[in-house]
């Protein structure tokens, strides 16, 4: 954790000043101390939250790449930006950093945009985003399965179902 803190806060220029602490008398110099601790709480914080801004990053770069008609080579449909959307508003929302970072972004031939989870043997989660705030989901852990669709506000299912794809 402390080394993804450090090249977090050293790609922002953070660390010129963090790294070299002064330590001072007076108000003046309390309030600064005070202020570049609460930077760096800040910093660890959101570099905890990279797998977050890397899974966005990645799903934005594969709405560029699909969206024009037939982009599989098979008359695929272009993917929609509400899916993109629905898909940020989720990962945003309900979506632990852990279980981002082991999240891979798949493009759908209808236009969707879909997230998936390999599990240990056997085991694998993937959960669609149609643009419509609904999430469509399937799963399968060995012999068993499930399917559906849940909606934003009940997106604990999914995140149940993803953690035990993931272990």
């Amino acid at each position: 954790m402390k080394a993804e803190t450090q090249n977090f806060s050293s790609s922002f220029g953070y660390n010129q000043y963090l790294s070299s602490r002064v330590t001072a008398v007076g108000e003046e110099c309390e309030f600064i101390d005070r202020f570049v601790g609460e930077i760096e709480r800040t910093t660890a914080n959101l570099a905890s939250y990279e797998p977050i801004s890397s899974l966005i990053k990645e799903l934005e770069q594969t709405f560029k790449e699909c969206s024009q008609p037939g982009w599989d080579g098979y008359g695929g449909q272009p993917i929609s930006e509400k899916s993109l959307s629905d898909a940020v508003h989720f990962i945003l929302a309900c979506l632990p950093p852990e279980l981002a970072r082991k999240a891979e972004v798949c493009p759908e031939p209808d236009g969707d945009l879909a997230l998936e989870w390999i599990g240990p043997v056997d085991s694998s989660f993937s959960l669609s985003f149609s643009g419509n705030s609904t999430l469509y989901y399937a799963g399968q852990w060995g012999e068993s399965y499930s399917h559906g669709k849940e909606y934003f506000h009940n997106a604990q299912k999914v995140i149940r179902f993803i953690r035990d794809t993931t272990g």
